[in-house]
């Protein structure tokens, strides 16, 4: 179900886990809509992410839009400012949400897309050293191969969310937020 455009947001904590399901990232944002599909969150500047694996907590300078396909497995999350944005998309188990949480288990591989527009693959590395040390099935490890390639092919594509729909929600946040209230 679509939520209306001109609905309150709703604050959603976000949880990223490492396989199988150890707690890796955590996070606040605002849901700005909810469909059948997915999720579209917007990260306020200033927010606060702890990470669980290094034992830290970083505060972002940029604001974030954060899109959720709730059957896809990956996310993408575009950090953007007044000097251009940069995508990066997990690959993942699909997102769930439960009530006011939204979780998914990172894969570790990453497709990233610079401000200047260059799009790569990272953390294969780790991807192949959590393989070993978390004992990854066989099944997943295809899982999140095959992921990686729908994504790539996704993008090159143009195929939704990648069709523009992202940085219309990025253009329109951008607005809204350098806009003096009225």
């Amino acid at each position: 179900m679509k939520r209306p455009a001109d609905a309150q947001t709703s604050a959603l904590t976000i949880i990223a886990y490492k396989y199988p399901d150890r707690p890796h990232y955590e996070w606040t944002g605002n849901m700005l809509e909810k469909t059948d599909d997915y999720v579209l969150v917007h990260g306020q500047a200033g927010r606060r992410l702890v990470h669980h694996t290094r034992g830290q907590t970083f505060t972002y300078a940029t604001q974030s839009l954060e899109y959720y396909p709730l059957n896809a497995p990956f996310t993408v999350n575009i950090d953007f400012d007044a000097h251009g944005a940069s995508y990066h998309c997990n690959v993942c188990l699909p997102p769930r949400l439960d009530g006011d949480t939204l979780s998914f288990v990172d894969l570790d591989l990453d497709y990233v897309r610079s401000p200047a527009g260059t799009w790569q693959v990272v953390d294969r590395d780790e991807f192949l050293v959590n393989q070993r040390t978390f004992a990854y099935p066989a099944r997943l490890i295809e899982q999140a191969e095959a992921a990686l390639t729908d994504l790539i092919k996704r993008v090159t594509e143009g195929r939704f969310p990648f069709d523009g729909f992202l940085a219309r929600q990025v253009t329109r946040l951008s607005q809204s937020v350098s806009r003096p209230p009225d």
